[in-house]
């Protein structure tokens, strides 16, 4: 077990230090192409591993649920215990607006929304009149913290510790060694403590962390097999980012083949009717031009970027400067190539993991499989997407971590247990 550790741990590191450094040795094709197929290795060891059981439970739902619930406490204590180092980067960069325009943006559509204004509409504040494009989920819960009359970023950190707390309590759930489970619990703070020791600004000026909470969450969930978890990390999950739409499909026949029919209806049921009452209705409903609008946003913000001395490409994390020297630097042509290119990959790899789980099915349970295949499509999504900035990536090295501590983790059938949905 050691070794597995040892080995999934050096993968993580090796993530890490290609996210900061890497492009400094191997340049920007090289690092994005490391960044891919590190990106595949994981996943690839994971199915390797002989200890995914049919069984679509809990995994050891045994163990005694204070006990799991201590380690949930020390999970959430760990990432609480950088919080002062969180602090001092908040006075380092105590106005964000300087160096980007998102916490502005989504400051601004907490701000209509409390005050019965439509949040989706031009910022004229600003002098390029920026469009809001971020979802319900992503900018309401960066407004707790003015409850409390705090910097609006606390909220992001706030909202992390809970989701730690989740998958601590995972961790607890399994039949290892405390010493195991108290290392297992530390795991989520490498993806933060990572950003903060090399990362500059990039989790200050912006709320990444938050979605990396709720990426961790619907991670957790898969690894403790509980619909309802997954269930509560897809509504985050979705209504903070439209990252997960091609990974979507997957799940969806991961879980009508292995739960039935009626289970998925309940299942996909309430997460319709909860994308439906907190976006739908009182925003798309609205005014249905949002969603397009937003990604026409989007594109104009990566050709702007591409125009504009490209310094995202500096970093060496995805393959767009290569799109954009075959597009001899038309940025329009490029970007939309670059879209192309990134929704044909994320359909290979639909398609590739629809025929890889027909192959497997009868070998591996649902949720392992979509746990790796989240990995993955994250992966893919940011490497092929025309403009990634670096804090993007916090949140792939988080499902990282997850994947990590499931792969240390022997399984064993067990009766299936029941969910709120049941």
């Amino acid at each position: 077990m050691m070794w597995r550790f040892t080995m999934a741990i050096g993968l993580l590191f090796l993530q890490t230090f290609l996210v900061f450094e890497g492009v400094n040795y191997v340049g920007q094709f090289g690092n994005a192409l490391c960044l891919l197929i590190t990106a595949l290795f994981l996943p690839i060891y994971f199915f390797r591993q002989e200890n995914h059981t049919l069984t679509y439970v809990s995994i050891n739902k045994g163990v005694n649920g204070r006990h799991a619930f201590c380690f949930a406490l020390l999970a959430g204590a760990f990432v609480c215990c950088s919080f002062e180092e969180v602090r001092k980067l908040f006075l380092a960069f105590p106005h964000p607006a300087e160096r980007s325009d998102v916490l502005p943006q989504i400051e601004v559509q907490f701000n209509r929304f409390v005050h019965g204004e439509f949040p989706y509409k031009p910022l004229e504040d600003i002098s390029y009149h920026p469009f809001p494009v971020y979802m319900p989920l992503h900018w309401f819960p960066m407004g707790l913290a003015k409850i409390f009359h705090m910097d609006m970023r606390w909220s992001a950190f706030w909202l992390y510790v809970p989701a730690a707390m989740v998958f601590g309590y995972a961790i607890g759930k399994q039949s290892l060694a405390i010493t195991y489970k108290m290392i297992l619990c530390f795991l989520p703070l490498l993806p933060l403590w990572s950003y903060i020791l090399f990362g500059g600004g990039d989790l200050i000026i912006t709320p990444e962390i938050l979605i990396a909470g709720y990426y961790l969450i619907l991670a957790g969930g898969l690894f403790l097999r509980n619909n309802t978890i997954i269930l509560i990390g897809l509504i985050f999950c979705l209504l903070s980012r439209y990252t997960l739409i091609f990974w979507m499909p997957l799940f969806a026949i991961l879980f009508l083949r292995s739960e039935g029919w009626g289970r998925a209806v309940r299942f996909f049921g309430v997460l319709i009717l909860a994308i439906t009452v907190l976006y739908v209705i009182p925003f798309l409903g609205k005014d249905p031009s949002i969603f397009l609008t937003g990604i026409r946003y989007h594109n104009g913000c990566a050709v702007a970027e591409w125009q504009d001395g490209f310094y995202t490409a500096t970093q060496g994390i995805n393959f767009a400067p290569i799109i954009k020297k075959l597009a001899h630097n038309d940025c329009v042509k490029g970007v939309a190539w670059n879209r192309y290119l990134q929704a044909f990959m994320l359909l290979l790899t639909l398609g590739i993991s629809v025929l890889h789980w027909r192959k497997v099915y009868q070998k591996i349970n649902m949720y392992d499989f979509a746990l790796a295949y989240l990995s993955i499509f994250l992966w893919v999504f940011y490497l092929f997407c025309p403009l990634t900035y670096r804090y993007y990536l916090v949140v792939l090295l988080t499902v990282n971590v997850v994947l990590i501590a499931r792969c240390m983790i022997p399984t064993r059938p067990e009766k299936v247990v029941d969910t709120i949905l049941e």
